[in-house]
Formats: structure tokens, C-alpha cells, sequence
């Protein structure tokens, strides 16, 4: 059975102050997420891209290593990444759904065009 409250508009507000006040502290005592190093490791550059919704393997991250197609650093014989020129690639390939729509369009526009 539920209980049905009745509550003036002074009740109701000092409820909800009180219910905010408990969520903010809440939210204050949750762990802060650790910020990513600035240079990473082959592991840690993987999972900053799982992180930021990128799928890939490690395998691809040396493949793309190997080809120079990512930004990277070797100090000896490992592989080192700057967490920022990571950003500034992950940025730069990264095409904004209007953008995406735009190229669609344009390319079937082009093969109407063609077939006409």
C-alpha cells in the first residue's frame, strides 16, 4: 500500500533542498576519476581509447605505430604516447554527425547525376 504525503509549497521545497543537499555530498565522496598520464604506455594508450569510446587492440595501436599513422615516441625500445597529440589525432579524425550527413548527401547527388 502507498502512503499518499500532502505537503504546502514551504514543506515541498525544504524536502527537496534537503534530498539535493544529501545527493550533492554524495556525489562529493565518490572517488575522483585519476587523470590519464601524459606520456602512456602501449596498454595505457589502449585503454584511454576504450575510455573515450574507441575501439581498437593493441595489435592495431602497433600497426598504426609501425606505420606512423598515430602520433609516438620511442624511448629505447618502447613505445611512448603523448596523451595530448593523442587528443589532437583522435580530434582531428573524429567527423561530426552534420558532417557525416553532408558527404552522404553530396555523394548521392553525385551518382544521381551520373546515372542521369
Amino acid at each position: 500500500m502507498n502512503t499518499i504525503i500532502q505537503l504546502d509549497r514551504e514543506e515541498l521545497r525544504s524536502e527537496f533542498r534537503t534530498c539535493l543537499r544529501e545527493l550533492i555530498n554524495e556525489i562529493r565522496e565518490l572517488p575522483a576519476q585519476p587523470e590519464p598520464p601524459k606520456r602512456m604506455t602501449v596498454e595505457d594508450t589502449v585503454q584511454y581509447f576504450r575510455d573515450n569510446g574507441i575501439p581498437i587492440t593493441k595489435s592495431k595501436l602497433y600497426k598504426d605505430s609501425m606505420l606512423k599513422t598515430i602520433p609516438v615516441e620511442k624511448f629505447g625500445k618502447r613505445l611512448v604516447f603523448d596523451r595530448k597529440k593523442i587528443d589532437e589525432w583522435i580530434g582531428e579524425r573524429t567527423v561530426a554527425k552534420s558532417k557525416v550527413n553532408n558527404i552522404a548527401t553530396e555523394r548521392l547527388a553525385r551518382e544521381a547525376n551520373r546515372k542521369i
